[in-house]
């Protein structure tokens, strides 16, 4: 197949052609030249041109490999990421959505801390505030937060978090729950932190599928009742994978 004479925007293109080839396993020049549907010539011109800006390395002779360029690009674009600048836009469609007031959280230790808060259009206070922290198993975002722990890890935190604000309810209940809310992908507050506020939330993934952050959307009960939180359920899980995906999540 003849090749036109590359333009700039075309070269370009091509060249991360060759990167992408390459991070799905095309290492040869021969590989690289079918997966990217160029000339060996072409292909050997990008490759040398992109292993001498430290784009891809050749280990072995004439193998490519992804390059130390990249690994320094991707950390710096992940220390670039700020988790509260890119969910914030998410966080005010769902509160506009839902008329919830909607939180972000990070998880610290036995703790959530609140990094952001949109208030819903409700006459509702909610008893929070932007690095603000409580217990994780009395919250439903805390609880979104720990959706991938352990059954042993769940009765570290639970202990904890006893031990500092004591609780009647039986820990097999809290156990059990947390089992449906892994199941689900999302986590109930009902009423566990506050008996008048309901919460609905989901947890939010790195592009290692970690959970690294939640979001939770919060209302007084006359505004949340049992059927009105389950209609919430998929607004809160969307904007959570949407986050996700900003961040770099690809769910598999």
């Amino acid at each position: 197949m003849a090749e036109d004479k590359p333009q700039k925007s075309q070269t370009l293109v091509r060249g991360l052609d060759v990167l992408e080839a390459v991070a799905r396993g095309a290492s040869s020049l021969s590989d690289i030249s079918k997966d990217t549907g160029m000339s060996y010539s072409t292909t050997h011109r990008f490759a040398a041109v992109l292993a001498e800006r430290g784009f891809l390395r050749t280990p072995r002779n004439r193998e490519y490999e992804l390059g130390p360029k990249l690994i320094e690009l991707g950390f710096k674009a992940r220390g670039d990421m700020d988790i509260v600048r890119i969910a914030h836009p998410f966080l005010k469609a769902l509160a506009s959505e839902v008329g919830a007031t909607v939180h972000l959280g990070i998880r610290s230790g036995p703790e959530v801390v609140y990094l952001d808060k949109i208030q819903g259009n409700r006459p509702v206070e909610i008893n929070s505030q932007v690095g603000g922290r409580r217990p994780l198993t009395t919250t439903g975002i805390g609880m979104a937060l720990m959706l991938d722990d352990d059954l042993v890890t769940l009765k570290e935190v639970l202990h904890l978090n006893r031990a500092s604000e004591p609780r009647d309810e039986d820990p097999a209940i809290f156990l059990t729950r947390m089992e449906e809310y892994c199941a689900g992908g999302y986590a109930l507050d009902l009423g566990d932190d506050s008996p008048m506020i309901r919460c609905v939330a989901a947890p939010v993934r790195d592009h290692m599928g970690r959970i690294v952050a939640a979001i939770s959307a919060s209302s007084a009960v006359a505004y949340l009742p049992e059927v009105r939180m389950s209609e919430l359920v998929p607004h809160v899980k969307s904007a959570a994978d949407h986050i996700s995906r900003e961040i770099g999540f690809c769910p598999r």
